[in-house]
């Protein structure tokens, strides 16, 4: 009789195991892709739009402080758990995430007109001349990068 027991025992174990695995995948594959990804917090968003915003209206130096902000590791501007942090910015087309406010910014900085390089380079031209000499002479090739 005892052994009976510890058979449906088993049994019942095993059922229940089946059901709570069920649901647990179920769960898994339905979930909200917003719960289980970063996104960007507003202060970072802001930015980002605002920096946008000014180089199409061809307000270079706005639009570069505004994105050089988002790139600094150390920007006084943004809370100090934000700085140096990358966030996905929103989805995309079918709902994948595959662009981050970063990856924005520097895709925003890339690609600006002949007018908005040459105020990049006054402003930061010679800082970054002279970190880039320094990193090559450290050899610190994640500083080059």
């Amino acid at each position: 009789m005892s052994m009976r027991v510890h058979i449906w025992a088993w049994l019942l174990v095993g059922w229940l195991t089946s059901v709570a695995t069920a649901q647990n995948i179920f769960l898994q594959r339905n979930r909200d892709p917003q719960d289980v990804f970063l996104l960007a917090p507003r202060p970072l968003l802001r930015l980002l739009r605002e920096g946008e915003q000014a180089i199409q209206e061809q307000r270079y130096a706005d639009g570069i402080a505004a994105l050089g902000v988002l790139l600094s590791d150390a920007a006084t501007e943004l809370p100090e758990d934000l700085r140096g942090q990358d966030f996905f910015s929103e989805p995309g087309r079918r709902g994948l995430f595959n662009k981050t406010i970063r990856g924005e910014a520097i895709e925003l900085l890339a690609n600006l007109p002949a007018a908005g390089r040459k105020v990049l380079e006054i402003e930061f031209g010679i800082s970054a001349r002279e970190e880039l000499n320094a990193a090559v002479e450290r050899q610190d090739f994640a500083a080059v990068s």
